[in-house]
């Protein structure tokens, strides 16, 4: 099993030495994966369309859970957000892409949340179509990921020690789907809505949590 000394940090709970970990995943063009953050994890390839691995740098005994999420990609050419140019829709999702010489003022007139401070990454709904006269600042709209719903593809306790003749373990191993929904067509209305394997759109960050036991004592038979 992992054979570190993890952070001294707390976590309550009924199984013994649990162990929580995360990774953050920006994906590119074509799904291709940029450079991960988070602790204990060796790897995130794309094995093909919509298909990832998740290499962990340690073995472990048992999988109890995980979560997925995207971070929204933007979307669309940069606005600028003085109402007299190309306007921004007053109830839309934007995100901050330059600050530029707008001020704190004309960000929370746009709909910056209240002592947020304006910077690159910051999203807000726009509360009106443009504010002040601000000429370098931009915003970009909010898109979506076009992934539905995110599956592991078989049970993680299967591949979570492999073994390698020879060599150490090199690490557990959990495989995803990223799934977008394929809507039925006009001439196959009130069919289920079907799922395909699909890369995220460029833009996307894939976060994910894992628990995982480290520890070899069963609770409650998990």
């Amino acid at each position: 099993m992992a054979n570190r000394n993890f952070a001294n940090s707390r976590m309550y709970t009924g199984h013994v030495m649990p162990v929580l970990l995360d990774v953050s995943v920006p994906i590119g063009a074509s799904g291709a994966v940029g450079t991960i953050a988070g602790p204990y994890i060796s790897s995130v390839t794309r094995l093909a369309a919509g298909l990832y691995q998740i290499q962990l740098q340690d073995s472990y005994s048992g999988y109890y859970m995980g979560g997925a999420q995207f971070i929204s990609p933007t979307t669309g050419s940069a606005l600028q957000i003085d109402s007299g140019s190309a306007a921004l829709t007053a109830g839309a999702a934007y995100q901050i892409t330059t600050v530029g010489d707008a001020t704190a003022a004309q960000w929370a007139a746009l709909g910056v949340p209240a002592g947020v401070t304006p910077a690159v990454g910051v999203s807000f709904v726009a509360l009106v179509t443009g504010s002040g006269a601000s000429s370098t600042a931009r915003v970009k709209a909010v898109g979506d990921s076009g992934i539905a719903k995110i599956e592991l593809l078989s049970n993680p306790n299967l591949m979570l020690d492999p073994q390698v003749a020879n060599a150490p373990s090199p690490g557990g191993i959990i495989q995803i789907q990223t799934l977008q929904a394929q809507m039925p067509s006009a001439t196959t209305q009130g069919t289920p809505v079907q799922y395909a394997a699909a890369d995220p759109a460029s833009g996307s960050i894939l976060k994910l949590f894992l628990m995982l036991s480290n520890s070899s004592v069963l609770i409650g038979g998990e």
